[in-house]
């Protein structure tokens, strides 16, 4: 086999969702920012998305590609895609990123900040070491901040469900799974799906949310919603349990990294979590993440927070993905 032919990846999960990150040379990207690179990626390169992602190979998690970044500060540019397309920042890839990279000796300083460039902005990631070993790591993600609410029962349908929408990384919907009737446990998962992809069919046709002062705005372009569930019987919501849902049947295996970045600002415009306090999401499997306010910003004149999460990730694999010439499907396809 020539190297044209071998897409070199190593693979590895984070509480449970997959990161495949490439470890080839993307070709050249044109662009004076990662959202303009990954535009450009996405317009000339997508065949490594979706060779790594689709049928036949099909791969449910992220996967990462390292370019070189626009900002002289980073030490790499990233570029996130699924296999439904693309995602402005992944803080469980990000996780999957750093482990990978160390356990692989990749890493020249280990016990120094990592600076990621993202099309969200500069994330930075920070190895923690037991005994030279990386036990666990965490990000510093973009900004993140409370945007407003969404009533979504006007006709009845849902019953009471009110939506609220927040921007951790990328913007997500928040809707208390109790008031759907269901609690997040696997034996749930279909209606939750069901649920999930109702509400967000119905988020589809909403054109504004309302945000205090009593104010409207725009509604963002939502990536996902989370159906979550808080465990604390206390008014402090310092732990809960979520299950975030998106297109074409994805779902997160783990607590979901922006999410919990941006239920963090929710929680915070509500006075429900205050700086320097601990907040521990889980995912529908269990598997946790650790989320902290570790300082308050401005985007804008929005106020916003700046979240860390705390997370592990263990290498599963390391493959070379064949792509034969002849074949038709050589870059992957979807039903």
């Amino acid at each position: 086999m020539t190297s044209e032919n071998l897409l070199h990846v190593v693979d590895s999960h984070t509480g449970g969702e997959g990161t495949r990150l490439f470890l080839g040379e993307v070709p050249q990207l044109i662009g004076r920012n990662m959202v303009e690179r990954k535009k450009y990626f996405q317009s000339n390169y997508d065949y490594f998305r979706t060779t790594l992602t689709l049928e036949p190979r099909y791969f449910p998690g992220i996967a990462a590609f390292l370019v070189p970044p626009s900002e002289p500060k980073a030490d790499y540019g990233v570029i996130f895609g699924d296999y439904r397309g693309y995602a402005d920042m992944c803080v469980h890839g990000t996780i999957g990123i750093v482990t990978t990279l160390f356990e692989l000796g990749l890493l020249r300083n280990p016990k120094n900040t990592i600076i990621f460039d993202t099309p969200a902005g500069l994330v930075r990631a920070k190895a923690n070491l037991v005994d030279g070993k990386i036990r666990s790591v965490s990000v510093t993600n973009v900004p993140a901040m409370y945007l407003g609410n969404i009533a979504l029962d006007e006709d009845g349908t849902f019953g009471g469900v009110n939506a609220e929408i927040a921007f951790g990384g990328n913007t997500f919907a928040y809707v208390n799974a109790r008031d759907t009737g269901l609690k997040v446990i696997p034996k749930n998962l279909s209606s939750l799906l069901k649920m999930g992809n109702d509400l967000l069919s119905k988020l589809r046709k909403m054109k504004s949310i309302s945000s205090e002062p009593k104010t409207t705005r725009k509604i963002p372009t939502i990536l996902g919603i989370s159906l979550y569930e808080d465990l604390d019987t206390g008014a402090q919501k310092r732990q809960a349990r979520n299950i975030m849902i998106a297109d074409n049947g994805l779902f997160d295996r783990s607590p979901c990294g922006t999410g919990t970045c941006g239920r963090m600002a929710l929680l915070y415009a509500k006075g429900k979590l205050s700086t320097g306090e601990q907040f521990t999401n889980r995912s529908i499997i269990g598997s946790e993440f650790i989320g902290r306010i570790v300082g308050l910003t401005k985007v804008g004149r929005s106020d916003a927070i700046e979240p860390e999460i705390t997370g592990s990730a263990h290498l599963t694999g390391i493959a070379d993905i064949i792509i034969s010439k002849n074949d038709r499907l050589r870059y992957g396809f979807t039903v």
